[in-house]
């Protein structure tokens, strides 16, 4: 009695796998789950070895996708920008990172489709130069992307700021949104400063844009968006003015706000410039701060305007902590001194104390302990 041969044609399974996301166990997301990448199953045949270690999507609780389809594989590349936006909104990449050296390719997300039982048959990806497409081996494209020189981090739940963001339904609510979180998404594309940094600032300022024209905003009141930006966000502080914290850190920072508007205007301006020259005069300004102010800047512009509803307590002190990094030039966030006395140990760059206070000031302490961080933040203010 001859044995039936199972048949796999058009529907094979697919797996959406992380190879540089690692995690510990299961990391639970608004949009999903993240599952460490085990050994191949029976069913589910990985085409090398080297796919190994990393982290699997969760589509709806299930690790494989029965059956490939275009709905779901869209649904889940805008939760894989979502996710992006949401790692870079909180856990701002920047210079003292434990996790090291972060970029957009470090969310690379690869689609495993199960083998096709007849061996000749090579899967194909479609790749263009612009002008024409050609179908290359997927192996060879996922792997020649998998071993590029990208930094693999272990993630947990508390590094995604979907809080800030907001989850899924956000980006259903408007289409155009969507391409937006992807445009910004790019701007952290690992590149190199002289070769292909072109077309970060054009990015970045169609962002801020089309956003602010969703937002119902008006060209002719850009001229004054540093101000009202900083009052959009004492107007939402405002709800929670009676928070000991916040009365406090508002307390610290009200000398130093035309300081930091004027740096917000400045940076924003810069960002304008430097788009323009490239875009009418075809010249490329390499100093990177517009850049560096936008990439930190934009998420919180977003949470604002587009998830306004769900902010808290914890989003006010966040954002209160953001104007205080205002305080300073976006050239000096990254720089990293050394400490005058021994052990001459290096200090907390301004990018990373904004990263860390906003998080401490948001928990639960007592008396003393809040005192002597408003004070550190007052401390911090001060410096040039």
């Amino acid at each position: 009695m001859s044995q039936k041969v199972k048949k796999v044609g058009k529907n094979r399974k697919v797996s959406y796998y992380f190879p540089h996301l690692f995690v510990d166990g299961e990391v639970k997301l608004p949009v999903g789950s993240l599952t460490p990448f085990k050994e191949q199953s029976e069913e589910l045949k990985i085409r090398h070895s080297e796919f190994c270690g990393g982290s699997v999507f969760a589509v709806n609780g299930k690790l494989e996708v029965d059956e490939f389809d275009q709905e779901t594989d869209w649904l889940v590349q805008k939760i894989t920008e979502l996710m992006k936006f949401s790692y870079f909104a909180k856990s701002v990449p920047q210079s003292m990172d434990i996790n090291g050296f972060v970029s957009l390719e470090t969310f690379d997300m690869f689609r495993l489709i199960e083998n096709n039982v007849d061996k000749s048959f090579e899967h194909k990806i479609v790749i263009s130069n612009g002008m024409s497409d050609f179908s290359h081996s997927a192996d060879k494209v996922l792997l020649s992307r998998k071993n590029q020189a990208v930094n693999s981090i272990c993630v947990h739940e508390e590094d995604f700021g979907f809080d800030i963001v907001g989850t899924h339904d956000i980006l259903e609510s408007k289409s155009d949104l969507y391409s937006v979180i992807h445009l910004y998404n790019k701007v952290w594309e690992q590149q190199s400063l002289f070769n292909s940094f072109l077309d970060k600032p054009i990015l970045a300022k169609t962002t801020f844009e089309v956003l602010y024209k969703l937002n119902g905003g008006n060209k002719k009141n850009l001229k004054t968006f540093a101000f009202d930006f900083v009052e959009m966000i004492y107007k939402f502080v405002d709800d929670h003015k009676d928070d000991e914290v916040i009365s406090k850190i508002l307390k610290v920072i009200k000398p130093y706000n035309s300081a930091i508007i004027s740096n917000i205007n400045y940076s924003l301006n810069n960002l304008k410039i430097t788009r323009d020259s490239l875009v009418h005069d075809g010249a490329q300004n390499f100093d990177t701060s517009p850049i560096k102010f936008y990439m930190v800047w934009f998420p919180v512009y977003w949470s604002l305007t587009i998830n306004r509803e769900s902010l808290t307590r914890k989003h006010a002190i966040r954002f209160l902590c953001f104007l205080c990094l205002c305080k300073h030039l976006p050239s000096t966030w990254n720089k990293i001194d050394i400490g005058d006395n021994p052990p001459f140990q290096p200090k907390h760059s301004h990018l990373a104390t904004y990263i860390m206070k906003s998080n401490i000031l948001a928990r639960d302490m007592s008396e003393e302990d809040r005192s002597l961080y408003i004070k550190v933040l007052e401390n911090w203010l001060k410096e040039n």
